[in-house]
């Protein structure tokens, strides 16, 4: 992203957040990896319960978390755009990521801000929980979010466990969480 933008004079500062989710073994086990960079998110839905795996790398995420802003001004305030990470920055941005312990019958939403800024938390949960299929659920929720007039890209994929392997650790367990620099 870097290179591009530094090759081709029109795509100078370019960049783009990222959100994705890998299956990765660690040791004996395996684990959820949950990433993200930006203001693109990773949810994790489990007996009816969403809860919002990354954090936004944005100003207003920042005043949220230092109190100066509600989210409910955040959800309207017009800097809701500004990141404080991105791909594509120099220095290379930190890449936050989180391992889970997979857990079957959960679901996982991974999605672009095109769909969180025009789509509640409660309807994400209401989509992902009513449309059995992960592709079909993707689909609805990229169509809800079309359909409020966007002003941003509008992506989303829903990954389901089908099976998990027995743990004796709870399925709300984060066994490592840090920070990493892209290239790191």
């Amino acid at each position: 992203i870097v290179a591009t933008g530094s090759a081709v004079p029109d795509l100078a500062g370019m960049g783009t957040t990222l959100a994705g989710l890998a299956l990765v073994r660690e040791g004996p086990r395996d684990l959820w990896l949950v990433f993200n960079v930006g203001d693109s998110r990773v949810y994790r839905l489990h007996e009816g319960t969403l809860r919002r795996v990354t954090v936004d790398h944005s100003l207003v995420q920042e005043l949220v978390d230092s109190g100066d802003l509600t989210r409910d001004q955040a959800a309207v305030d017009p800097r809701r755009n500004v990141l404080t990470r991105a791909l594509g920055s120099n220095p290379p941005a930190k890449v936050d990521f989180h391992y889970l312990v997979p857990v079957e019958g959960e679901r996982f939403v991974i999605c672009s801000d095109g769909v969180t800024t025009v789509v509640t938390d409660a309807e994400i949960a209401r989509l992902a929980t009513i449309v059995a299929r992960p592709d079909e659920a993707a689909r609805a929720l990229v169509a809800v979010a079309a359909g409020s007039a966007p002003r941003d890209d509008i992506s989303a994929v829903l990954v389901d466990t089908v099976r998990a392997q027995p743990s004796t650790v709870s399925h709300d367990t984060v066994v490592v969480t840090r920070p990493v620099t892209v290239g790191e």
